[in-house]
């Protein structure tokens, strides 16, 4: 997917958090957005995936030639991060079951868990999971979504330094076929990305 940001901002109430925001994102790019806390990096990342509407500047995508409209990008764009919360009372089938009926995955089931390395958590509830385990699972249903756009805002915030490794090799693999895009105040997330945008 190609991605260009024109002078974005957004603002709440008279002060603005983000503005005058401009880059352009080339298919099956990996950029990696940077900045201390409060920069707006997640405000952001919330306009990028359509959450959020820019109170200025504009925001177009294309895939495959085409430009995208607003209401068809959920179906482009998988997003992970620590402030999007699972539901915590199904079990890690139930809920790889319940998000396969609204996006269209890679795996089946069985090879999730094994590309999540989540053996023998098919029964266990959400909520009796770490919130680095949570964190592991939302990161990995992101991975295997089969969308043109994927947005991890600080993804190994809850990870120990196995399942970072397990994140970075991930996305490695995958950083010639999609279109990427982190946001982190922490170098290390960084690693593979071909750019660095940097709020100020």
């Amino acid at each position: 997917m190609k991605i260009s940001v024109n002078q974005l901002g957004k603002r709440y109430g008279f002060q603005f958090v983000v503005r005058d925001v401009s880059f352009e994102l080339e298919n099956c790019h990996f950029m990696g957005i940077s900045g201390r806390n409060g920069a707006g990096k997640s405000t952001l990342m919330q306009m990028i995936s359509g959450y959020l509407s820019p109170s200025e500047g504009t925001i177009t995508y294309s895939a495959n030639g085409k430009n995208i409209e607003r209401n068809d990008l959920y179906t482009h764009i998988a997003y992970a991060a620590p402030y999007i919360d699972l539901p915590q009372r199904m079990t890690t089938k139930e809920l790889f079951d319940h998000y396969s009926k609204f996006k269209r995955t890679l795996h089946n089931y069985n090879d999730f868990i094994d590309f999540s390395e989540l053996t023998d958590q098919g029964d266990k509830f959400i909520e009796n999971f770490s919130s680095g385990m949570q964190q592991k699972v939302a990161l990995a249903l992101a991975l295997i979504t089969d969308v043109d756009l994927i947005l991890f805002d600080e993804p190994t915030s809850y990870l120990d330094s196995q399942a970072k490794t397990w994140f970075f090799n991930k996305v490695a693999a995958l950083k010639a076929q999609k279109t990427i895009i982190i946001a982190s105040n922490d170098k290390e997330d960084f690693r593979n990305c071909q750019q660095i945008f940097e709020i100020k």
